[in-house]
């Protein structure tokens, strides 16, 4: 016999079984009357959760598999989560980066010691991550590896996804990320992933960074990317590069300056 399954918001016993075929929802048409529509979700309406549990407006039953991308993998409604936040909400919340904070420096410390990096800088997105990683490198070419002004490249893998920037769906291999938004910023080559021998042929003096996302799949499965500064040969000449390596819980770009040691600078730009 199934056993009813009950969430700690309801009283009410759930033994339907879980799926979509629930009745159009007022919610998503008011959504679709008044929201941009700029992405298509499922049609089903999610009213809260617990844990690794979603339930929708109707108490039916879901396995978030998701998990918003990894943003949520600790769980919906963590205690702990939710009492830090009830608690700092309180005391403060939000404040202009004009002034500093008592509960920054010790999350940046904290931060800098998992990755094994020298700094950090909080955003809020893959997105603002992969941009800051994009113009660090580019200054870092032009002021430490002197490429002439202008003409910095970055190579980027084909099928990647880092993003809906214009600058990122520029270099998008899909049609579809790009349709109606060129033109598109110069300085980007593409090539396939995987492939060394193509990366060590696109790279030349100008070359700033190598921008390539561990994880190949839009769910951004759970996968780890370690930090290696790389020095590359490209016909002949030594070509030092900014590598950026992108994992699902942070976006990491460092640098080996010519004629330094390895990892000599080290920035990380993490996702929150």
């Amino acid at each position: 016999m199934k056993q009813p399954i009950r969430s700690a918001k309801s009283t009410n016993a759930i033994t339907d079984p879980v799926g979509l075929g629930v009745a159009p929802s007022s919610l998503i048409e008011t959504e679709h009357r008044y929201g941009a529509r700029n992405y298509e979700p499922l049609p089903v309406v999610m009213a809260h959760g617990e844990g690794v549990w979603l339930w929708d407006e109707h108490g039916r039953r879901y396995l978030d598999m998701l998990s918003a991308y990894s943003a949520v993998s600790h769980g919906h409604a963590h205690p702990r989560i939710v009492q830090a936040l009830i608690a700092q909400a309180q005391r403060l919340s939000v404040t202009s980066r004009a002034v500093h904070t008592d509960k920054l420096p010790a999350f940046l410390k904290r931060l800098t010691e998992l990755t094994g990096l020298d700094r950090a800088l909080p955003v809020n997105t893959g997105l603002e991550a992969v941009e800051t990683a994009l113009k660090a490198a580019r200054k870092w070419g032009y002021r430490v590896k002197g490429i002439p002004e202008g003409r910095a490249e970055i190579v980027v893998c084909e099928n990647n996804f880092h993003g809906r920037s214009i600058t990122i769906v520029g270099f998008s291999s899909d049609p579809q990320y790009g349709d109606g938004f060129g033109p598109f910023a110069p300085g980007f080559k593409s090539i396939p992933f995987g492939e060394i021998a193509a990366l060590e042929a696109a790279i030349s003096p100008h070359t700033a960074a190598f921008l390539v996302g561990s994880s190949r799949s839009r769910a951004r499965a759970e996968s780890s990317c370690r930090p290696k500064a790389i020095s590359l040969k490209s016909r002949g000449s030594a070509a030092s590069i900014a590598c950026c390596c992108l994992s699902t819980r942070s976006r990491r770009v460092w640098a080996a300056p010519e004629n330094s040691s390895p990892a000599s600078t080290k920035v990380c730009a993490p996702t929150a």
